[in-house]
């Protein structure tokens, strides 16, 4: 009975031991769509949340979307073309959305990659990355669309030593383009440059200085009297 015992409570420790490396490796970014048929022009969401931590967590992510959808610019999100990327730190989820073309049809979002770093209260670490699988997207309608129809994502913000900024743009014919503007342009940046201030202040000392200088100006013609 005592060997019988004994062989009992290594069991219950090499079942708990099993359950303890079970939760290590659950550590993920989970990934849920709010639909998969949808109407042409209709928005879904790609939630991710992170699951099975233990204290504080970093985490990266990224995914491609097909042609002909438009991701909707948010404070974060990395866009290369068709794929996207985030950053996210802590429990809260990172939703993303995409707006579905004016072509009815399926549409593959190709497998993405994610990694998260989970850092103990010891301060070791529990690393763990993978993939997203494929998963397909029905848009339904009449096909019908307007290829002159554009919809656009916000401009980024002009970031200190960046020429120009870009953003993604959509018709409603699943045509898509990528449009591009200079930040500040050659009066704001590379004129004033020479003077040492922050590129994004360079604008604002023109506008400023055209002004004052053309106060000067108007002062110095003679007034009839």
């Amino acid at each position: 009975m005592l060997k019988g015992e004994i062989m009992k409570k290594q069991i219950i420790l090499i079942t708990l031991f099993l359950l303890c490396i079970g939760l290590v490796s659950a550590l993920t970014i989970d990934e849920t769509v709010s639909a998969t048929t949808v109407n042409q022009g209709e928005k879904i969401t790609i939630t991710y949340t992170p699951k099975d931590y233990q204290h504080k967590i970093a985490w990266v992510l990224q995914r491609e979307v097909p042609d002909g959808w438009l991701l909707i610019t948010q404070p974060g999100l990395l866009v290369e073309g068709n794929v996207y990327g985030m950053l996210g730190s802590g429990a809260d989820p990172i939703v993303i959305e995409v707006k579905a073309p004016m072509v009815g049809g399926e549409y593959t979002f190709v497998g993405g990659e994610w990694a998260i770093i989970d850092i103990l209260e010891d301060d070791s670490e529990i690393k763990a990355d993978g993939e997203y699988s494929d998963f397909t997207v029905t848009v339904v309608g009449d096909n019908q669309c307007d290829a002159n129809a554009w919809s656009c994502n916000a401009w980024p913000s002009c970031m200190e030593g960046d020429k120009e900024v870009s953003r993604n743009c959509a018709n409603e014919c699943g045509e898509t383009k990528t449009e591009t503007k200079k930040c500040g342009g050659f009066d704001c940046n590379e004129f004033f440059s020479f003077l040492g201030i922050d590129p994004e202040l360079n604008c604002i000392i023109g506008i400023v200085g055209g002004i004052f200088i053309l106060f000067v100006f108007m002062n110095m013609i003679p007034r009839r009297r």
